[in-house]
């Protein structure tokens, strides 16, 4: 799971000279998706590549991965 760096990916968004909204439009994605991704919500690996791509960074400088813990029972 991919979750992001909050601030950064709104910096970034922002110097890109978009908002939240018309950079969701620009990556092909919903502005309800998008906002869930800055609100902490995992996001699949190719929009953390769409993202990464479109603000021209490196997708770990601007994600975290999360791995999932499963608890043998």
């Amino acid at each position: 799971m991919l979750t992001c760096y909050e601030n950064k990916v709104r910096k970034e968004i922002s110097l890109s000279g978009h908002n939240i909204k018309s950079f969701a439009g620009s990556i092909d994605v919903s502005y309800t998706y998008m906002s869930n991704i800055l609100n902490g919500r995992a996001c699949s690996g190719l929009v953390a590549k769409r993202i990464a791509e479109a603000l021209d960074v490196e997708i770990s400088d601007i994600f975290e991965v999360k791995e999932s813990i499963r608890e043998e029972v």
